[in-house]
């Protein structure tokens, strides 16, 4: 596994065992037809730039907030998404974020196993993203 040098927010890399990066224009993404079947989606850039290879996908640096650049890749409606983001409520509103544009987009490692699993590691969020319902995340 290679890594990528400091990734500009929506930075992709296929995750083919070469690690082949790119960083396009949301324009040029979006007419890209990349051979891959699952999509990952990361709000950390540690994450992205430490993310395993996994056969036939790619990995997005997504860094929080602000899918609207992705909301016209249509390629991505029939892709597998999974978004990685923190266990918090920043988290879980990104989360929520994306799936206005990708209902299909599951949670990965945001669960209440893993969760507790690192409970010496909880703390206090200073800045809580408080909504009232998801639809106002």
């Amino acid at each position: 596994m290679g890594a990528l040098p400091n990734p500009r927010p929506g930075t992709g890399a296929v995750l083919d065992g070469e690690r082949s990066g790119i960083t396009v224009t949301q324009a040029t993404f979006a007419k890209l037809e990349l051979p891959v079947t699952e999509v990952f989606i990361t709000e950390n850039e540690i994450n992205f730039l430490a993310f395993p290879d996994v056969q036939a996908a790619m990995v997005i640096f997504g860094a929080g907030y602000g899918f609207e650049n992705l909301a016209s890749v249509e390629w991505l409606r029939n892709r597998v998404i999974h978004y990685w983001g923190d266990i918090d409520t920043h988290g879980f509103a990104i989360l929520n974020q994306l799936r206005r544009y990708f209902p299909q987009a599951a949670s990965l490692l945001m669960d209440r196993e893993t969760l507790m699993e690192h409970q010496v590691l909880w703390g206090v969020e200073p800045s809580p993203d408080w909504c009232a319902y998801p639809t106002d995340c």
